[in-house]
């Protein structure tokens, strides 16, 4: 099968999720349901869709950028990303105003600092991976 059939085959039902990074974030809710109910915190719904829309733009675009640093990356998902267009970053666009939004009506002081805190981490993360020119990526977890 050559390049540009493989490109235009049909990704399968049951692969959608993950395509359209439904799944981490998913898993991210549960995570953050059975720690909550281990420290005995109660959470509300805007504490789940808050963790939900934050993993999900996370990975929208790390996989975007993926899809431009490496275009031979041939995931169903990475060439799925590789085409986002308006639709896309309107969609993405809406999610991180809805995250601001939960954000400042759920998250206390220090829901605040530990947010801070993994966008100071997932930055540095980002800019070694998708910026660096060097290959620290290959070495730092």
């Amino acid at each position: 099968m050559n390049e540009s059939n493989n490109q235009r085959k049909a990704i399968p039902w049951w692969l959608w999720p993950n395509v359209l990074n439904l799944d981490a974030p998913l898993v991210a809710v549960v995570w953050q349901e059975m720690f909550a109910r281990v420290v005995g915190a109660q959470l509300g719904a805007e504490h789940r869709w808050l963790i939900f829309l934050a993993v999900w733009q996370v990975y929208f675009v790390d996989r975007w950028l993926d899809s431009r640093r490496d275009p031979k990356i041939q995931t169903d998902r990475h060439r799925f990303h590789g085409r986002i267009g308006a639709i896309g970053w309107v969609v993405e666009a809406a999610a991180f105003v809805a995250s601001i939004v939960l954000a400042i009506r759920c998250l206390n002081q220090d829901g605040w600092v530990g947010a801070a805190v993994l966008l100071l981490l997932s930055g540095v993360c980002f800019t070694i991976t998708h910026l660096g020119k060097s290959r620290w990526y290959l070495v730092l977890p």
